[in-house]
């Protein structure tokens, strides 16, 4: 599938639900959002019950909305993660959603400040984990982490390092997101060039280079692009104006397909001055019609491979319950198909379902494979069953699939009963749960 979405801001969205469902309804449906103090749940769950929704809260002090605590960098970084999660976790509890981004856009400075952050954000993280909630760290902007060893002038910086080093001061908290299901968010945006593409790869593209870092450490969380667009937001001023504009975001979209680490990412923006509802139209037909190119295993690179575009373990949604304060995971979604009988099947109830990883063995034809086994216990409905995961039909409620030794499992299984009720739920298996 395509792996655009939409940046949501304040302002006039109208056809955002119309987006969610044509695409939806093709089978292809829009893989993330990103919300800025907006409650776009509601719309996702009744178009879109797959789509990965991630909210940020941004507090305002004395009329000013901030991105990041007051004092950053300068306050001692485990009470300052205490202080700003207490102010922002009540707008996450009242705001369903898969994701919560603590913070945006903050260029830490020298390595100092980048290893504050690292300290903040750990903080952060192990409070997040203690309230059920899952972060989307960092939100860099366009070109940051950014490499800072020479001057405008061309002169030694002694006090600049480059874009690896500056992450080297973060992989204590991008070690620990990638262990514990949450994922990492970039901004990229063209500036100065008239297109994403006359950028590449300095912006456009530019999160190819820290990956290539980040995966050599073990560093390497699901990827979100949460903020994406030609010149800052839009096509305002652009040659070719709202066509040029979406031709460029094909473009894109064709070379994130590219990547399996990529979720997808979030063109800026519905709402706000850079409103690009107009465009949501022709973006739903294109979304709805682009298929995932195959990824080779263990890769992320489009070409012949058993492992399609957008693995299972690229999408760690958030467990399926709502009892934590976190929003709950995606809903089922009503409807599909009845099985035919001669006799109308008798229900015992609402349809449920649960499903366990019951076994894990090694996978002999593959290095640091595994082989895993899930059971699906159903209750309710007419007590006759048919499943599914990730659309593909299962023979019955015991089932095997492929992993690797430090991947992380969400698959999306469907239960329909002969009565009618189908039900459909994402599941997640941290590596740390495989017994073996």
């Amino acid at each position: 599938m395509s792996k655009l979405g939409v940046h949501v801001s304040s302002g006039d969205r109208r056809g955002f639900g119309e987006f969610l469902k044509k695409c939806a309804d093709a089978g292809s449906p829009v893989p993330v959002i990103f919300a800025v103090d907006q409650d776009v749940w509601p719309d996702v769950e009744k178009h879109s019950p797959k789509t990965v929704v991630i909210y940020r809260h941004q507090p305002r002090v004395d009329g000013e909305g901030l991105d990041a605590p007051l004092g950053a960098y300068h306050t001692d970084p485990i009470q300052s993660a205490q202080d700003w999660m207490d102010m922002i976790m009540p707008a996450w509890a009242n705001n369903p959603a898969n994701f919560y981004a603590p913070i945006n856009e903050q260029d830490a400075g020298d390595l100092a400040g980048f290893r504050w952050l690292n300290d903040f954000t750990v903080k952060c993280l192990k409070i997040a984990e203690a309230n059920s909630f899952k972060l989307a760290l960092y939100a860099f902007s366009s070109g940051n982490p950014r490499d800072d060893v020479l001057n405008p002038d061309g002169t030694t910086n002694p006090a600049g390092s480059t874009l690896e080093q500056k992450w080297e001061a973060l992989l204590p908290s991008l070690q620990m997101a990638k262990a514990n299901g949450h994922i990492l968010l970039l901004h990229e945006y063209g500036f100065g060039s008239p297109t994403l593409k006359a950028s590449a790869p300095e912006l456009a593209l530019r999160y190819r280079r820290s990956y290539q870092y980040l995966r050599e450490h073990d560093a390497d969380p699901p990827l979100v692009i949460s903020e994406a667009s030609a010149g800052a937001g839009g096509w305002n001023g652009l040659p070719g104006g709202m066509s040029a504009w979406l031709e460029d975001v094909k473009w894109y979209d064709s070379e994130l397909m590219k990547d399996g680490q990529v979720v997808g990412c979030c063109l800026y923006q519905l709402g706000g001055a850079e409103n690009i509802k107009k465009v949501l139209p022709p973006l739903g037909d294109y979304v709805a019609a682009t298929p995932t190119p195959e990824i080779t295993a263990g890769t992320g690179e489009a070409g012949e491979g058993e492992v399609t575009g957008r693995p299972a373990e690229i999408i760690p949604p958030t467990d399926d319950t709502s009892s934590s304060g976190q929003g709950p995971s995606n809903p089922p979604t009503p409807g599909g198909s009845t099985t035919e009988t001669t006799t109308t099947p008798v229900s015992t109830g609402l349809l449920d379902f649960n499903v366990r990883l019951i076994s894990c063995r090694e996978d002999p034809d593959r290095h640091n494979g595994l082989i895993l086994t899930f059971q699906i216990d159903a209750t309710g409905g007419s007590g006759q069953y048919t499943y599914t995961r990730e659309g593909q039909a299962l023979p019955g409620p015991v089932s095997e699939r492929p992993a690797s030794r430090g991947g992380t499992i969400v698959d999306a299984y469907q239960v329909t009963s002969s009565d009618g009720q189908t039900l459909e739920k994402k599941f997640f298996f941290p590596a740390k749960s495989f017994p073996c």
